[in-house]
């Protein structure tokens, strides 16, 4: 039986505003309940309740600022008119419904909206805005705002591509809430109607990168020669065998892990640095003899993987 692969920093190393706010909204989804309280906050979170206070001059700030402004308390939401207690749509134009829907969008960074997102956020009920402007896609089209494709089929590689994506984003394994934001683009609920159950799909997906093979068995996109070691980096042809030069996803994440998901010339993660992005990298490069194999390959972010080129260095 595969075990499954978990990674995740207790604290964050990184406290500026943007990661504050990030881990507000992670933590958000942790909660069940309408208010965030102090002692929820602190149980889940990887930042104190009191350091995000003081960083946006009160708790009620920080949450505006993430967009979390119906969490704050049961008072507040009904004066609010929003979270408890909806507003009827005749108090709404219609150009204030389009303005309501992108009051809510703003929320979640370009993120397609969905009926469920909304019905959480919004001042309305989804189905008001629906039945006023003709239909949900209807409304979001007059708005301006990108559909939601609920009908959209994934390849299994999609599936496996996009968990991959966000367990490199977090250094970790990513919990049911985390696949509902960027970056990820398959919702959660995509994966529990593939696979059953959220937990299905990740201990579908260890298996999986647990087992594949980046050795192909016909002919592949090149072939290359199986080099033979003359230190442990530089190396010259001895035989030929077919391998490519693409790296297969268990592959990829079997190097990521292992380097904890970090940059190994910089330090830098997704986890900790924002606009960070990881590449899984020839040390002998391909183009010089290098080949596709566990002990030549390391995770560099972007910015040193681009420096380098295709330049071997130590």
């Amino acid at each position: 039986m595969n075990k499954e692969i978990k990674f995740e920093l207790n604290r964050l190393t990184d406290y500026s505003d943007e990661e504050l706010i990030r881990e507000m909204q992670r933590v958000a989804n942790l909660i069940s309940t309408e208010r965030i309280t102090r002692q929820e906050f602190d149980k889940h979170s990887k930042a104190s309740f009191s350091t995000i206070s003081k960083r946006f001059g009160g708790w009620k700030n920080a949450l505006e600022r993430a967009g979390l402004e119906n969490r704050w308390s049961r008072k507040a939401l009904k004066q609010a008119g929003i979270g408890t207690q909806k507003l009827t749509a005749q108090r709404f134009t219609d150009d204030e419904l389009i303005a309501e829907l992108h009051r809510v969008a703003a929320m979640f960074e370009g993120q397609p909206l969905t009926t469920e997102t909304f019905n959480l956020y919004g001042r309305v009920c989804a189905i008001t805005i629906a039945r006023r402007l003709g239909s949900w896609n209807k409304a979001m089209k007059q708005a301006g705002l990108e559909v939601p494709n609920k009908g959209k089929r994934y390849t299994d590689d999609e599936y496996r591509e996009n968990l991959l994506q966000v367990w490199t984003h977090y250094g970790r394994q990513p919990i049911y809430g985390e696949m509902n934001k960027p970056p990820s683009t398959i919702k959660a609920t995509a994966y529990e109607k593939k696979w059953g159950k959220w937990r299905s799909a990740l201990s579908a997906f260890v298996k999986y990168a647990n087992s594949d093979s980046n050795l192909s068995t016909t002919a592949s996109v090149g072939e290359q020669p199986v080099p033979e070691v003359i230190s442990p980096h530089i190396t010259k042809p001895k035989e030929i065998i077919k391998e490519k030069r693409s790296l297969s996803i268990g592959l990829r994440f079997k190097i990521l892990h292992r380097d904890n998901f970090r940059c190994v010339l910089c330090g830098a993660s997704p986890a900790t640095h924002l606009g960070c992005e990881l590449h899984v990298d020839h040390i002998l490069p391909w183009s010089k003899g290098g080949r596709t194999v566990e002990e030549n390959l390391r995770s560099l972010c972007a910015s040193c993987n681009i420096g380098r080129g295709n330049r071997y260095t130590e």
